[in-house]
């Protein structure tokens, strides 16, 4: 049986012995808020020994997207969802455990991020945030935090630890990001635009007899953006947005995917520096 807070993105494999090798066992793979949906099922014999990794089912029930929300959740919270399930044969049905929507075991009593815990991180007042402690999430719309009473230093007390935020005004240029991390939260930061901005066109074309025509075509814009000069252990928990599978960019209340196409920075251990990385956003546009 896998240990509670598992990764679903991992092997979730739970072990069946002491059957017959004629014996036709038939196992329900539970899951959903409560562990009581079945999601699947599947059947062995031939065997005293059976193995069923229930992580493949586990991870179709997550609905991992950022949300534009002055909410506070202590039972579904926003962008980190954290999932039951267990097997049941027949009557017997295993314990239920809790399996998060990431790489990494869940840590209990700390901030589900690699993000440095004494980290003061800038934040315009038009910017939102979520910080997830275990299954409990607290996502704040600054906007509604500062008003117009001008630029305060904001806390979130988790229970387990206290993260700062500065409120600063936002530059020209600024583009925040907000990716899926290895716990299955979500992190966010403000990147700046560099001067460079690359755009690509590519035309689906039709062929009648009068010649060719566009129907449609498919635009990609790629922007270079870095970070603040922040020091090592800073960017090194920034570039896991290279490797992340779901990146966003936040903006007037929205979030739209993009992908990252930088496949490599690099770190000084020594001096703090900045990253940047190479975003790109598709659009398709219909004639």
């Amino acid at each position: 049986m896998p240990p509670n807070g598992a990764p679903a993105y991992g092997d979730l494999i739970y072990t069946i012995t002491d059957v017959g090798t004629e014996d036709v066992i038939e196992v329900e793979i539970l899951g959903g808020a409560n562990g009581t949906e079945v999601l699947g099922r599947k059947r062995f014999t031939g065997q005293t020994k059976h193995e069923v990794n229930i992580a493949p089912y586990i991870r179709r029930t997550f609905d991992r997207q950022p949300r534009w929300a002055l909410t506070r959740s202590t039972t579904q919270p926003l962008g980190f969802i954290v999932i039951k399930g267990g097997i049941r044969i027949g009557t017997l049905s295993s314990e239920l455990l809790d399996f998060v929507a990431g790489t990494k075991m869940m840590e209990p009593n700390r901030v589900q991020s690699d993000s440095p815990a004494g980290y003061v991180q800038a934040i315009a007042r038009d910017e939102c945030f979520e910080i997830c402690v275990n299954n409990i999430s607290h996502s704040v719309n600054y906007s509604h935090v500062s008003g117009n009473t001008g630029l305060l230093a904001y806390s979130v007390s988790t229970g387990a630890e206290t993260r700062t935020y500065k409120c600063v005004e936002r530059r020209p240029g600024a583009v925040r990001l907000c990716w899926l991390n290895p716990y299955g939260a979500m992190d966010y930061y403000t990147f700046y635009k560099t001067e460079n901005q690359l755009f690509e066109a590519g035309k689906n074309l039709a062929y009648t007899t009068q010649g060719s025509i566009v129907c449609d075509s498919d635009v990609r814009t790629y922007t270079t953006v870095q970070s603040e000069l922040e020091p090592h252990d800073v960017l090194a928990w920034l570039s896991q947005v290279i490797s992340s599978p779901r990146v966003w960019v936040c903006e007037s209340s929205e979030f739209r995917r993009v992908d990252i196409v930088t496949d490599n920075v690099k770190v000084s251990d020594k001096v703090p520096g900045r990253i940047e990385v190479t975003i790109c956003e598709r659009q398709t546009i219909n004639f």
